[in-house]
């Protein structure tokens, strides 16, 4: 899925707007530390939940995103032509499925 990436420069960016001194690791550390977003296109980042509390925060050092699986398929919204649908949330409940997964068509030329 494209967009899990995405959310490494979410945390970047909010890492790197809160480091006065960005030639200063403490500083970035510190940061790091005390990241908390809680709308990413991933969902939450949060390196301010205890250790231990969540399946998303497992060891210090640590934040999981939830992964879904995903397929793009036509969009409903005149806007765009395709969107990306989420097909399974078996170890993420709290992800909404937004649609069902559709067999692939291959062509032979």
């Amino acid at each position: 899925m494209p967009l899990l990436h995405f959310n490494v420069f979410e945390w970047a960016v909010d890492v790197f707007k809160r480091t006065k001194n960005l030639d200063d690791k403490n500083q970035i550390i510190e940061a790091v530390s005390t990241t908390k977003l809680d709308d990413t296109v991933c969902g939450p980042i949060d390196f301010t939940a205890e250790v231990g509390s969540t399946r998303l925060r497992p060891v210090p050092n640590v934040v999981r995103t939830p992964i879904a699986a995903g397929q793009w398929g036509k969009s409903t919204n005149p806007k765009w032509k395709y969107d990306l649908f989420l097909l399974s949330n078996v170890n993420w409940p709290m992800i909404p499925v937004t649609g069902k997964m559709i067999p692939l068509s291959w062509s032979s030329t």
